[in-house]
């Protein structure tokens, strides 16, 4: 669909005769609200070398922006076709090229900072983080425990720091994660700290020793969600998908010599393969030991052979049954019909 609308685009562009400039921007780090025909979030830019932040009204087709980075970029400027509607610009934005891309400094509004290292030591606690207000004269957080907030001073560049003593809410927890919020409670009180941007790391400092160090939040969620999906809960469907499952037994009874297999994508909820004769394919649905089978369909290729026919009828039989349940061996799958007899095993193959 991307592609279509890009492809759409161009066409427009080409078609409508008119003068194409390329554009500097600087977009900063914090959008802000703004209102054209009626309220809405803006970018604050800064364009072709202008040291003068001012509100962007319009889309950049083809920029993902994200709140908390500093972008360079440069985007193509194309005049709209007359008549230009009164709720629109006189231009069209289209992203060129992102040169660069830096984490900043934000306020709460917008962002918040994990704790991700303490006196120099790593910490992995979800509720320890910090954040501004629009002005960075209030800094408030979570400091493993407990809720707290006080005044701060920053350097205009925002390179130094000065804080004071901290009010915290007065929440009991466990003795490791008490000790955790002293620690960064003292850390935090009555210093005067030095901070710097470390790629996306915002590492606070004091007397050239780190005391703090903080990512974004959203860095830090990312993280998170890749290490859950990481560590899900493997399934046997994790060892058997996609691998060619030849069967091996149908209602009881080896078959020799027998094209009949099964292919299991999991993660479309299909499955092929043959019933010994004809092509099968469907989908199908496994929830802990239940497995059903549904929208099963079939090729018309006639087969001679009574032994192979046997096979195919057995095999659709089956498939078609409700109440089927399934376990699992090493290399191998059992199903079961509702009365528990085993009507299907089926094995791991080499073939495809």
């Amino acid at each position: 669909m991307k592609r279509l609308f890009s492809l759409l685009f161009l066409v427009f562009l080409l078609n409508s005769g008119n003068a194409q400039t390329i554009i500097k921007m600087v977009v900063h780090e914090e959008p802000k609200a703004c209102q054209r025909m009626m309220p809405m979030t803006c970018l604050q830019v800064q364009k072709d070398g202008s040291k003068e932040w001012e509100l962007f009204y319009d889309k950049i087709y083809g920029f993902e922006y994200e709140a908390g980075y500093r972008y360079e970029i440069t985007v193509t400027q194309t005049e709209r076709p007359e008549p230009v509607p009164a709720d629109l610009s006189k231009y069209i934005y289209r992203l060129d090229q992102v040169i660069s891309k830096k984490a900043m400094l934000v306020s709460n509004e917008t962002a918040n900072w994990k704790i991700v290292s303490l006196n120099g030591k790593a910490i992995d606690d979800e509720k320890a983080f910090i954040g501004f207000d629009a002005e960075f004269k209030h800094l408030s957080g979570r400091a493993a425990c407990n809720l707290f907030n006080g005044e701060v001073k920053f350097n205009k560049r925002k390179t130094k720091l000065t804080t004071g003593v901290f009010a915290a809410t007065k929440m009991a927890c466990d003795g490791p994660t008490m000790a955790l919020e002293d620690e960064i409670l003292k850390a935090l009180s009555n210093c005067k700290i030095k901070t710097k941007m470390v790629g996306e790391k915002w590492v606070w400092s004091v007397k050239g020793k780190s005391i703090l160090e903080f990512i974004p939040q959203a860095i830090a969620d990312k993280k998170e969600e890749t290490r859950v999906e990481m560590v899900k809960e493997k399934t046997p469907w994790d060892y058997f998908n996609n691998k060619t499952m030849k069967v091996i037994q149908v209602n009881g009874e080896t078959l020799k010599d027998s094209n009949a297999k099964l292919i299991f994508d999991k993660q479309a909820n299909r499955f092929s393969g043959s019933n010994g004769c004809n092509q099968i394919n469907g989908t199908f649905s496994a929830e802990g030991n239940t497995i059903e089978f549904t929208g099963i369909v079939s090729t018309k290729m006639m087969c001679t052979d009574e032994n192979i026919q046997k096979t195919e009828r057995a095999i659709m039989e089956n498939l078609r049954k409700s109440g089927l349940t399934v376990d699992f061996a090493e290399q191998v799958i059992n199903i079961y019909d509702a009365s528990g007899a085993l009507v299907l095993m089926l094995a791991v193959s080499d073939e495809k």
